[in-house]
């Protein structure tokens, strides 16, 4: 009887395996001509409000869902591409760069460019 069951449960399961599916995806792909300030994205961050900030090669992304705003050393950010980013208590975004400088945008929108010892300020070009 246990071995009649046991067949009986295994033949169910089978039968109801095949009218299962897997879960499908979509993916939206963004590229340079979409907005995105650079096809090299080294650090993707989430803010509060949702926006996502992408870490690119020549400075950070910031994508609303729908268009991007583009910061970089013209806007104020420090040298070279943005290699991390994180965001605080306060909502503000800050990103490391790769030549080693540090910026800071405040919910508002403020840019700051944070100088640390021992790393050279460049002269614009």
């Amino acid at each position: 009887m246990k071995n009649a069951l046991r067949i009986v449960v295994l033949l169910w399961v089978m039968l109801i395996i095949p009218e299962l599916s897997a879960q499908t995806w979509f993916f939206d792909n963004y590229s340079v001509r979409d907005g995105l300030a650079q096809s090299n994205v080294y650090d993707l961050e989430q803010d509060s409000r949702g926006y996502i900030w992408l870490g690119t090669a020549s400075g950070a992304s910031r994508f609303d869902g729908s268009r991007f705003i583009n910061y970089s050393r013209d806007e104020g950010l420090a040298d070279n591409g943005v290699r991390a980013l994180t965001s605080d208590p306060e909502n503000a975004i800050w990103m490391g760069h790769i030549g080693g400088g540090i910026s800071r945008v405040s919910c508002s929108g403020e840019i700051q460019h944070i100088l640390l010892p021992g790393f050279e300020e460049h002269a614009a070009d």
